[in-house]
């Protein structure tokens, strides 16, 4: 299977995002993306940082009323990754998404 050719002229693609429920890291998105025969992934930031080093942010779902210990777990994880992108160099994001590039 060529993973350039488009279907019917139409490039078919996905984005990170789709891969959430799936996977405990970013890192294990690109065999899934492999093993459908997609070509194209959008990275979204939050797996690109992640991938890059980045500590993860708690995720308790979407329109979860989150409790006083949820938030405060979200709060921390936010506190923490703006800390991560004060000292992250160019070269570790960079890292990562060659990893997409490469795959």
């Amino acid at each position: 299977m060529s993973y350039a050719v488009p279907c019917a002229g139409v490039q078919i693609g996905t984005i990170t995002y789709s891969f959430k429920n799936d996977v405990t890291k970013p890192d294990e998105i690109i065999p899934n993306v492999v093993k459908i025969g997609l070509s194209s992934v959008e990275l979204m930031s939050d797996d690109g940082e992640r991938m890059a080093g980045a500590p993860a942010i708690p995720n308790f779902g979407f329109g979860v009323k989150l409790t006083h210990e949820q938030q405060s777990a979200v709060d921390e994880g936010r506190r923490q990754r703006k800390e991560w992108r004060k000292t992250a160099t160019f070269e570790k994001v960079q890292h990562s998404t060659r990893i997409y590039i490469c795959a």
